[in-house]
C-alpha cells in the first residue's frame, strides 16, 4: 500500500513506466520529478541515490522535495558541472551501438559534448556489481586515449581495451567523465 512506501522506487516503478510517464519529451515540456520519501527514511542517502540510479538515466530534473537533499545537490551539481547545455543527451533504450554492457540489471545513459562524456551507469538489482561498458569513443567524439574519472564519490574508474570499467553498489548509480588524455 502506497501509505507503506518505505522509499524505493524500485520496487514500485518499472523501467518502461518511467520512460512513459516521467520523461516529458514527447510533450516538449521540461518536467520536475516530486520525489515522495517519506518519513525517516527519507533522509537516508541510500534510498536518494537508488531514486537518482532510476532517474538519471532518464533525462529527469528533480523538484528537492521529500529526500535527502546533499546527497540530490551533490549529484545534480556533479551533472550540471559536465554542462548539460549543447550536450546531445543518449538514452539507454537507443544507444546501444556506443554503450553496451552485459551485466543484468545495469542501464546505462550518456551526454555527450566537446570531446567530452558523462556516463550514467545504474545497477537497478540487489547486488554490488563490477560493470564493464564497451564504448564506441569514435560515435561518443571522445578521443580514444581519454581518461575516465568518477565524478561523484571518486570511485575506482578505468579504461582498458574500449571497456569502461566501474563497481557500482546495489540499487546505486556511478557518473562517469569521459575526456582528456589517458
Amino acid at each position: 500500500a502506497l501509505e507503506e512506501f518505505d522509499g524505493s522506487y524500485l520496487d514500485l516503478t518499472s523501467l518502461a513506466r518511467v520512460r512513459a510517464e516521467m520523461i516529458g519529451r514527447q510533450w516538449g515540456l521540461i518536467p520536475l520529478f516530486l520525489p515522495e520519501i517519506k518519513g525517516a527514511v527519507s533522509h537516508r542517502p541510500e534510498r536518494t541515490r537508488e531514486m537518482l540510479a532510476l532517474l538519471l538515466p532518464h533525462g529527469t530534473r528533480f523538484w528537492a522535495g521529500a529526500c535527502d537533499r546533499d546527497t540530490l545537490f551533490a549529484a545534480l551539481d556533479a551533472v550540471d558541472g559536465f554542462g548539460l547545455v549543447g550536450a546531445k543527451f543518449l538514452p539507454y533504450w537507443s544507444n546501444q551501438g556506443m554503450l553496451r554492457t552485459d551485466a543484468e540489471d545495469v542501464i546505462v545513459s550518456a551526454y555527450a559534448r566537446d570531446h567530452r562524456a558523462l556516463l550514467i551507469v545504474s545497477n537497478l538489482g540487489d547486488q554490488a556489481k563490477e560493470v564493464s561498458v564497451r564504448v564506441d569513443f569514435g560515435a561518443l567524439g571522445v578521443a580514444p586515449g581519454a581518461s575516465a574519472e568518477d565524478i561523484l564519490d571518486g570511485s575506482d574508474a578505468s579504461i582498458r581495451n574500449g571497456q569502461v570499467t566501474v563497481t557500482v553498489p546495489l540499487r546505486d548509480f556511478r557518473l562517469v567523465a569521459l575526456g582528456g588524455e589517458a
